[in-house]
This record gives C-alpha cells, structure tokens and sequence, in this order.
C-alpha cells in the first residue's frame, strides 16, 4: 500500500490509500476519487514528503498520517454535530420514515437515524436521496 495526499480544486488536503501509483491514477481517470470535504473530482496528487533524513543514517516516517486521522476524526465529529443540531432522530425506522417522506405520508424534514448497508442501498436505488456515513463516535450526542 501507499498513502498519497491529494488537494481538490477548493484547496482540500486528503489522503488516499492505493496499491500503487498505477492503482490512483486508474481511480482518478474512472472518476472514482471525490474530496471528502466538498465532493470534488478535480484532484491531483499534492507534494508530499513520506520521509524525513534524520542526519542518523536511518530515515524516519514523516508525522502526517497521525495528524490525517485527528483531522478527519475531528471532520466527522462536526458533520454529526451539525446533523444532530438540524435532523430529527428517528433511530432504527430511517427508512421507512425516509419512505413515508417520499410518499407524502409525512411531513418532508431532515432526519437522520440507522440503517443497514442493504437499506440504505436500497434507498439510493428508489432515487430517495439520503447519504450513509459511519456511526457516530457517541450516538447518543446527535439526538
């Protein structure tokens, strides 16, 4: 594996994890690399050190990866923040609500809730447009 860092055309820095340098270019002709920021395909490969000469003899591995982690941890936290702050929670019933919704059997609001990957596949199938995301570190704090 490799670890690449990518910068969108909005100035995002992200990084990407691919077999080699073949594997990201081929991810980025097929159009399958968006900024996790703002949803951008215009990408490129940004300048970056993967190693740091020490004086030592013995190169070490250059701080950044770490920092990537904290950063996208701390993205992740303000995106439920900011859903728990303007969805209603509708626990383990997302979608049929977000059915219901769509059938104007209910009010059309922001919800937010849990589904398994086959649910929520098979909302994006039905053209419902919802967007899946990993758990919340406390699922607690967005309801």
């Amino acid at each position: 594996m490799i670890v690449f860092d990518i910068l969108c055309s909005n100035q995002h820095r992200f990084e990407g994890w691919f077999a080699n340098g073949a594997d990201f270019e081929a991810q980025l002709d097929n159009g399958q690399l968006t900024c996790p920021v703002c949803g951008s395909d215009r990408l490129k490969r940004a300048v970056s050190g993967s190693r740091v000469a020490t004086g030592a003899g013995k190169p070490t591995a250059a701080p950044g990866p770490a920092r990537g982690e904290a950063a996208a941890r701390e993205l992740m936290r303000r995106v439920w923040e900011h859903i728990g702050g303007h969805s209603e929670y509708v626990g383990q019933d997302f979608a049929k609500e977000a059915r219901r919704m769509q059938k104007g059997e209910t009010e059309d609001r922001s919800i937010h809730g849990e589904a398994t990957r086959e649910e929520a596949e098979a909302l994006l199938e039905e053209g419902l447009a919802v967007l899946p995301l990993g758990p919340a570190e406390d699922p607690e704090s967005t309801h």
